[in-house]
């Protein structure tokens, strides 16, 4: 399911352990110049262990932010 891959996902990317809320906003983004679409899907949760903590061996996300 989603909620099972956004838990491995953070855990694998910034080594935290998360409770998934729910699903709060799903939206496609057509973009004219490339053959692909882009599937934004935004989940509100609650971290259960861990500090949030960038792993360059599987991102290449440049910073993190968590909102409350």
């Amino acid at each position: 399911t989603l909620e099972q891959t956004l838990i491995r996902e953070l855990q694998e990317e910034l080594g935290v352990s998360i409770s998934v809320i729910r699903g709060e906003f799903f939206g496609e983004t057509l973009i004219p110049q490339r053959p692909d679409d882009v599937l934004h899907v935004v989940f509100s949760a609650n971290i259960e262990s861990g500090e949030p903590t960038l792993n360059p061996a599987e991102t290449t996300a440049l910073a993190v932010e968590w909102v409350d």
